[in-house]
């Protein structure tokens, strides 16, 4: 699928990230820190239906990641989304889509090549045979 002019860049840091992503309970905490404060564990554990250790764990795996960056607030940790690591994850995500985008279009102008030098008559026999039954029909009713 890919042209040997432009094969897409996978690293291992992209690869991390995409597995950080791939767990609905951190997709979910990513969510709730994409409106850009930054958050207590406590507060991330609210309406949840983890344990608070639990969600420590899955803020680690995303701030291993590097998709989540921690500060310390008195007591507290305060836990906020890197939005650039998001951004490259969606920038690769785009060009896979490009990429599938352009192969559908040339498997589908392909099809439409070959449907048009394809041999005719067996549409031409299938529309016959649908005239004269409907004629058939109409004869009878």
């Amino acid at each position: 699928m890919w042209n040997s002019a432009s094969p897409p860049v996978v690293t291992v840091d992209l690869a991390t990230t995409f597995a950080a992503l791939g767990d609905p309970r951190r997709l979910a905490l990513v969510e709730r820190l994409y409106n850009g404060d930054a958050l207590s564990v406590s507060v991330l554990c609210e309406g949840v239906d983890v344990s608070r250790q639990a969600v420590s764990k899955h803020l680690k795996t995303l701030t291993d990641a590097n998709l989540v960056s921690s500060r310390k607030s008195g007591r507290e940790t305060l836990y906020s989304l890197e939005r650039e690591k998001l951004q490259e994850a969606n920038a690769f995500l785009a060009l896979v889509g490009e990429k599938w985008g352009d192969a559908f279009e040339r498997l589908k102008l392909h099809l439409a090549d070959a449907d048009a030098s394809s041999d005719p008559a067996p549409a031409i026999a299938e529309a016959s045979s649908t005239t004269a039954e409907t004629s058939k029909q109409t004869r009878e009713d």
